[in-house]
C-alpha cells in the first residue's frame, strides 16, 4: 500500500482533501492510503510516507522537506487544486512525481 500523507497548517481544509483523495482511490481500486496531518507532525510522520504532500499553506517548508526526505517524492499542491478541493487532480498529480 503506497502511503500518501498530506502536511498542512491546521488541517481544516486537508481533511476535506484527503477524504476526497482517498474515495477517488478506492474508487479506482488504488492500494493507496490517504491522510493528512499538521506540519507540526513533519518528523514523526514524514517517514512513514511514500509520497510527501504540501499543502500551499505550508508552502515556506518545501526546501527543507525536500532536503531531509530526499529519497522521497515530494509534491507541492497547486494553488487552484488545493482551493477547489480538487482531490482527484491532486492525486494524479501526487501519483506521478
Amino acid at each position: 500500500m503506497k502511503k500518501l500523507y498530506l502536511f498542512c497548517s491546521a488541517g481544516m481544509s486537508s481533511s476535506i482533501i484527503a477524504k476526497k483523495m482517498q474515495e477517488v482511490a478506492n474508487q479506482k481500486n488504488l492500494d493507496v492510503e490517504v491522510n493528512y496531518f499538521p506540519e507540526s507532525k513533519m518528523n514523526e510522520k514524514g517517514s512513514e510516507a511514500d509520497v510527501i504532500l504540501l499543502s500551499p499553506q505550508v508552502k515556506y517548508l518545501e526546501k527543507d522537506v525536500r532536503a531531509k526526505y530526499s529519497n522521497k517524492p515530494v509534491y507541492l499542491i497547486e494553488m487552484l487544486d488545493y482551493g477547489m478541493l480538487n482531490g482527484e487532480a491532486i492525486l494524479t498529480k501526487s501519483l506521478s512525481v
